[in-house]
């Protein structure tokens, strides 16, 4: 069917104001097809408004690709097409341990971060940056792995990218423009290109990074994304890329809560913890008998109190079995957990041994003293009697282990 320029034009703006719109790509004939955009051109006569072609994937098996008329043959560059695909993590990691480099560039200077960065793979990208790779290498057009991002609107590579601490926001590309120039002058913007615009200008502007305290002593400095307006939901996602932890389940498992001495509060995902700091005090004196002037608020990474124990039995990761015990060890030290004195005896040998790596008896009692005694036994039970069967209950479990 031909159409005149007019005619096209007044389609396309049809579809535009659709809420939905379905194209079978092959007729009707009901295949399991999902096409693939090998190439893109836009008519200057008609404005630039394209649409956003990177989000079509493909699971189809080929090997080319094609990027604005780029089209290439993956074949020989296998870590560039497994970055590309996104699908196997597993396989570029083991890629990654056979010596397979991670900065060899196609005809074009893209190496694997540009090509994960293009098709959306953040994982790929995460995975590629704990290896080595800096999050500046650019193509043969001066193109970062961000300016890549910002261009298509890809907000989780951008925020993934935007954490890295070597991260260069002020890298330009052929044309001059900065990742932040990329997104404030595109002509197409979308939600998504505003989203890497704000999150850029923040890092621009951002003020010091925050604190986050971890149970078992621990603290790490986050970058406020967003400012303060940076959510919960944001913090999670660089804890769970700071220690390794996937974002299912452990997204659910662990999250952010604001404590002082009187008051410790898990925050919602969409909360702004800056906001709850600045107005901590006043929420202390509406809840608690404290004084709110000597309440210092911190942010702190714990277990998510709205997550059963099935839930948490079913933690395997090892860093997130740490967190977990130190948060158990430190709800039992402050009496948080009913305890009979029997839990205590178990309890304190466990920890016990944990310390002294040995059943040692004599080594047991000398330990037992007023330093130590306040990090084995709740405070409301530091008695002579526990003290005692304490002694006795680490002779009978000496008795009953085997040398």
């Amino acid at each position: 069917m031909r159409l005149t320029a007019n005619e096209a034009l007044a389609k396309m703006l049809a579809i535009e104001k659709c809420e939905i719109v379905k194209i079978n790509p092959l007729f009707g004939s009901g295949l399991p097809y999902k096409t693939k955009v090998n190439n893109v051109v836009t008519n200057l006569y008609w404005g630039s408004a394209a649409p956003d072609y990177d989000t079509v994937t493909s699971r189809r098996s080929s090997t080319a690709s094609s990027i604005e008329g780029y089209h290439i043959n993956l074949d020989r560059y296998r870590l560039h097409k497994l970055a590309a695909d996104g699908n196997n993590i597993i396989a570029i990691r083991d890629f990654l341990k056979q010596g397979y480099t991670y900065v060899e560039q196609d005809p074009q200077g893209w190496t694997p971060m540009h090509w994960a960065s293009w098709h959306n793979n953040g994982e790929v990208i995460k995975v590629l940056l704990e290896h080595g790779c800096s999050p500046n290498i650019v193509n043969n057009s001066g193109d970062s792995p961000l300016h890549i991002a910002a261009r298509y609107g890809h907000v989780r590579v951008a925020e993934i990218l935007l954490r890295h601490r070597d991260i260069n926001l002020e890298l330009m590309d052929k044309e001059g423009k900065t990742a932040l120039a990329i997104c404030e002058q595109k002509r197409s913007r979308t939600e998504q290109h505003q989203q890497i615009a704000n999150l850029l200008r923040s890092f621009y502007n951002q003020s010091s990074p925050i604190q986050v305290f971890f149970m078992d002593g621990s603290m790490r400095m986050l970058r406020l994304a967003y400012g303060d307006n940076t959510t919960v939901h944001q913090l999670n996602l660089q804890l769970l890329d700071e220690y390794g932890l996937p974002e299912r389940p452990y997204a659910d498992i662990f999250t952010i809560w604001i404590c002082s001495e009187s008051l410790e509060l898990q925050l919602k995902q969409e909360h702004k913890p800056m906001e709850h700091l600045v107005s901590w005090k006043r929420i202390v004196g509406m809840l608690t008998e404290g004084d709110p002037n000597k309440e210092d608020p911190i942010l702190k990474w714990r277990r998510n109190a709205k997550i059963g124990l099935d839930e948490e039995r079913a933690v395997k990761h090892p860093q997130a079995i740490h967190l977990l015990f130190h948060e158990a060890y430190q709800n039992y030290i402050r009496a948080l957990y009913p305890c009979k004195d029997q839990d205590v005896l178990t309890f304190a040998s466990i920890l016990i041994y944990m310390n002294q790596k040995e059943f040692d008896v004599s080594a047991a009692k000398s330990y037992l003293n007023s330093k130590n005694l306040p990090s084995l036994v709740p405070a409301p039970m530091l008695k002579q009697k526990v003290v005692t069967g304490l002694l006795e209950f680490i002779i009978i479990i000496k008795n009953l282990v085997p040398d």
